[in-house]
């Protein structure tokens, strides 16, 4: 290797196409692994033995620097670096939910107050009278006013007759009615009033003809 190295953009058998991207990437400083190029470059060529002979045939002297960048130029040409992955956009901003203002609660009028209308006076209490007394007589009262009949019967036959009357009034359905009226009769005619006496008697019999008075009626008006 007494010679000096070929450039591949001055070796007669490259295609023009691949010399225009060489002074391109030749150009531009890139960043390269010379290991990992060595590496990828001999499984392009197929082996070690096409190696040698592509390097014998275009008599290429890598030395640290130059021949280094023209391998890693046309490894870049012939194997296209992936592109990062895309970054994610960001989410969108969280919606920012505005509370509603509280309205406040209106205030209740106070109501007017309703005075109570003054309590109704109480009725005065009935007044605390007599027991009243009964108005249908009694059998003794009876008794005792058929008494006071007989007793002026004698005496007084005239004021016998009214006082029997008075009884026939107070004593209405009496049970002594048939004996009152008998003493009445028989005062009568004592007192010279044949007729009355006569005409109550007609009357006594004709209503009680049985009357146990039936015969006094009879002797005092025959």
């Amino acid at each position: 290797m007494s010679e000096p190295p070929v450039r591949l953009r001055d070796d007669p058998s490259i295609e023009p196409e691949l010399k225009d991207a060489l002074g391109q990437i030749g150009a531009t400083p890139v960043p390269f692994d010379v290991d990992q190029g060595l590496s990828q470059l001999k499984d392009a060529m197929g082996g070690p033995g096409a190696e040698a002979s592509w390097l014998a045939k275009h008599k290429l002297w890598l030395a640290a620097g130059g021949g280094a960048a023209l391998i890693g130029g046309a490894l870049l040409v012939a194997t296209p670096k992936p592109l990062p992955p895309a970054a994610a956009p960001p989410p969108p901003p969280a919606a920012v939910v505005t509370p509603a203002p509280v309205q406040p609660s209106p205030t209740p009028e106070p109501s007017p107050k309703v005075e109570a209308p003054p309590p109704a006076p109480a009725p005065p209490a009935p007044s605390v009278s007599a027991k009243p007394q009964s108005t249908k007589p009694t059998l003794a009262e009876e008794v005792k006013h058929l008494a006071e009949v007989r007793a002026l019967a004698t005496g007084d036959p005239a004021g016998a007759a009214r006082k029997a009357d008075e009884g026939h009034k107070r004593f209405s359905g009496g049970m002594l009615y048939q004996e009152r009226e008998a003493v009445a009769i028989t005062a009568l005619a004592r007192a010279g009033r044949a007729g009355e006496a006569k005409a109550r008697a007609g009357r006594f019999l004709s209503q009680f003809p049985k009357s146990p008075f039936a015969d006094q009626v009879r002797a005092a008006a025959p």
